[in-house]
C-alpha cells in the first residue's frame, strides 16, 4: 500500500507542475543542469561552448591558483533551456511558506534561487608523494 501511496503523490506533483506549466522548484539546480546539458546532446549532438565569453572580464581568483565554478539558480538554468521560471519564495502560497518554515527548507529554497561561486583550490605539480 505504501509503494501506491507513493506513486501517488508523485503523479500528483508532475500533474501539478505539467498543469501550471511550471518546472519543480525544489530541484537542484546543478543536477538539473546537467540532465538537461545531456539531453540536449542526445537530442542534438551540440555542446553548448564552455569558459567565459569574450569581452567579460577575468574572474577575482584568477592567478590565485584556486578554481572557480560557477552555479548558476534554477532560473537561470530554466531560462537557458526556455523553460518557465519556478516561482519565488514571495510568490508562494502562504501555506507552502509555512511549510517551508516549520521543516527548515526555506533556507535550501532561498539558496537555489541565487546563483553561487564554488572555490576550490587545485593542488600544485611537485607535490607529490612518491
Amino acid at each position: 500500500m505504501a509503494v501506491v501511496a507513493t506513486a501517488r503523490k508523485l503523479v500528483v506533483i508532475a500533474w501539478h507542475m505539467v498543469k501550471s506549466n511550471e518546472p519543480y522548484r525544489y530541484a537542484q539546480p546543478q543536477t538539473v543542469e546537467y540532465k538537461l546539458e545531456q539531453l540536449r546532446v542526445t537530442a542534438t549532438g551540440e555542446k553548448r561552448k564552455r569558459g567565459y565569453a569574450k569581452g567579460t572580464p577575468r574572474p577575482v581568483t584568477y592567478g590565485s591558483g584556486q578554481r572557480v565554478t560557477r552555479v548558476r539558480s534554477l532560473g537561470q538554468v530554466c531560462e537557458r533551456t526556455a523553460l518557465p521560471p519556478p516561482k519565488g519564495v514571495a510568490a508562494l502560497p502562504l501555506a507552502e511558506r509555512r511549510m517551508l518554515e516549520q521543516s527548515g527548507t526555506l533556507e535550501f529554497v532561498q539558496a537555489i534561487q541565487h546563483e553561487k561561486l564554488k572555490i576550490r583550490q587545485v593542488k600544485k605539480e611537485g607535490t607529490r608523494r612518491e
